[in-house]
């Protein structure tokens, strides 16, 4: 069984996504808030397989960690959610991959367990995973990286 830390979300916002937060609670991924001190350093500490991105309309800082992210030699897959105006900057930015929001709980889950094969078997749920409200939208979208490799 993965460790909880195999998935990190890093928020930079005062809500996180009802789908994230649904995830989250599932499969007991560890949330850092992105505006605390040296979340980059945190997420490395931590030694992750994927870290899911929730970027903020604005987009900055969040567009700094994953350039950080993906330029650091530690492999791991970085994320990015945020709305469909960020799309193309957190591409540039050096994201694996982009989910516009509202995302659903199912359709990150599919993604993250495509890119991170193991990182969406929860342990025994808690109870308090089915409610979140939720949101409807989301649609997967591949984002090839200067490697040549798409996800």
């Amino acid at each position: 069984m993965l460790g909880s830390n195999q998935v990190i979300v890093l928020c930079y916002e005062d809500q996180v996504e009802p789908g994230i937060a649904r995830s989250i609670l599932k499969h007991r991924w560890q949330l850092v808030d992105g505006r605390s001190l040296s979340p980059v350093k945190r997420v490395l500490i931590a030694h992750p397989r994927a870290v899911i991105v929730q970027v903020p309309p604005a987009g900055e800082p969040a567009l700094g960690v994953i350039d950080r992210l993906a330029r650091h030699w530690t492999p791991m897959v970085v994320l990015a959610v945020a709305g469909e105006a960020m799309e193309l900057t957190a591409r540039q930015a050096g994201a694996d991959c982009f989910l516009p929001t509202p995302i659903e709980s199912d359709t990150l889950e599919t993604v993250i367990e495509h890119m991170v094969p193991g990182a969406t078997r929860a342990e025994s749920p808690p109870e308090t995973a089915g409610r979140v409200p939720g949101r409807s939208g989301g649609t997967p979208r591949a984002v090839p990286r200067a490697s040549g490799r798409v996800h």
